[in-house]
C-alpha cells in the first residue's frame, strides 16, 4: 500500500504542476471569463486533483471502515468524477452552440443552464443511490456518455477547424481511448475480482496509465492544432 500511495501522490504532484501552467495562463489574458477554455480546462484538472485524493483516502481505508463508510466515500469521488467532466462537457456544448447563429451571451446561458441542471440531477441521484452495484450502474452510465459527447463534439470543433487554441484531436484520441479502457474494465470486472482481487500491482498499472493520458491531455492543450500554424 505504501508504493500505491507514494505514486498516486508522486501523480497528483504531477498534476497540481500541469494545473498552475493552465491556470498562469488564464490570468496572463486581458479579458477572464469563466467559459474560457483555459478556465475550463483548468477546472478539469482540479477536478482530477480533488478526485484522487478522495480516492487515496478511500483505499486508504479500504480495509479498516465499514460498508456505509465506504459507501459515502466512493459516492464522494463518484461526484468529483461528475464535477471534473463537467467543464469538458461545457466546452464541448460551446463548440457546438458557437455553430449556430445565436449571440455569444444567450449562449453562455444556455450553456451555464444546461450544466447546472447536469451537475443537480446526476448528483442528486449519485447521492440517493442505497448500494454499491446501483452506484457503479448509474456512474457507468454518466461516465460513458459524458465521454462520448466531449469525444464527438471535439472531433467536431478538429473538423470544422474552431480555433479554441486546443488541440482537440489529441485529446478526442485519448478521451476515447480511455473510454474504451473503462468499458473494457467494466466488462471484466467479474473476472478481475475473482482472479487477481484487490492487487497492487494492477492499481498501480491502471494508475500508470491515467497518468499517461493526463499527460496527453495536457500536450493537447499547449499544442495548438496545425491549421492555426498555417493560418
Amino acid at each position: 500500500m505504501l508504493v500505491i500511495t507514494i505514486f498516486i501522490l508522486i501523480k497528483i504532484c504531477i498534476t497540481v504542476v500541469m494545473t498552475i501552467f493552465i491556470f498562469q495562463r488564464f490570468f496572463e489574458q486581458d479579458e477572464l471569463n469563466i467559459f474560457d477554455f483555459s478556465f475550463l480546462v483548468g477546472l478539469f484538472f482540479i477536478g482530477l486533483i480533488f478526485g484522487k485524493c478522495i480516492y487515496l483516502i478511500y483505499l486508504l481505508t479500504y480495509f479498516t471502515i465499514g460498508e456505509v463508510e465506504s459507501l459515502f466515500l466512493l459516492k464522494i469521488r463518484c461526484i468529483f468524477i461528475i464535477l471534473t467532466t463537467t467543464p469538458l462537457i461545457s466546452l464541448g456544448n460551446m463548440i457546438i452552440m458557437n455553430g449556430k447563429e445565436n449571440g455569444e451571451e444567450s449562449d453562455d446561458k444556455l450553456n451555464f443552464i444546461i450544466i447546472l441542471l447536469f451537475i443537480i440531477i446526476t448528483i442528486y441521484l449519485v447521492i440517493i443511490t442505497p448500494s454499491y452495484i446501483i452506484l457503479n450502474i448509474i456512474i457507468a452510465i454518466i461516465h460513458i456518455s459524458s465521454l462520448s459527447w466531449i469525444c464527438l463534439t471535439f472531433i467536431y470543433a478538429y473538423r470544422k477547424k474552431r480555433l479554441f487554441g486546443i488541440n482537440f484531436l489529441i485529446i478526442a484520441i485519448i478521451l476515447l481511448l480511455d473510454l474504451i479502457l473503462y468499458i473494457f474494465s467494466i466488462a471484466t470486472s467479474p473476472i478481475r475480482r475473482e482472479t487477481i482481487g484487490f492487487s497492487p500491482i494492477y492499481i498501480i498499472f491502471a494508475e500508470l496509465i491515467d497518468l499517461i493520458i493526463i499527460i496527453i491531455i495536457f500536450f493537447g492543450y499547449i499544442k495548438k492544432p496545425s491549421y492555426i500554424s498555417e493560418n
